[in-house]
């Protein structure tokens, strides 16, 4: 790489409350650049325990009754399949990366 120029991140991760627009300002990014590929949420990568879990109260399972070892095993797996669903030499964009997901686990149950 010659001087002054910046390598490419691997990915780019945006970071906010529900229901802002976060999915769709990736998508929009992604539309207008090639060199950037929207990875979408962790829900799309690991489809199975999230659909189990949201086919009863979502809100209270995350909130209260979910177990950390599961949830945590649930937000790593699926972390590590959208990452690996990056194609080379592009940058991946992230509905929320992974440390807002490790602020969630430290703090408790609560997104952010």
């Amino acid at each position: 790489m010659s001087a002054g120029r910046r390598a490419r991140p691997d990915f780019v991760s945006l970071n906010g409350p529900d229901n802002v627009g976060k999915t769709t300002q990736l998508r929009r990014l992604a539309e207008q650049r090639s060199s950037f590929q929207s990875l979408g949420t962790i829900h799309e990568h690991d489809p199975e325990p999230w659909a189990r879990v949201a086919a009863k109260d979502y809100a209270t399972w995350w909130f209260e009754t979910s177990a950390t070892v599961e949830l945590t095993g649930m937000l790593l797996t699926s972390h590590a399949r959208r990452a690996t669903a990056r194609e080379a030499g592009r940058t991946g964009l992230l509905d929320r990366g992974l440390p807002s997901r490790q602020r969630c686990i430290r703090r408790g149950r609560g997104p952010w």
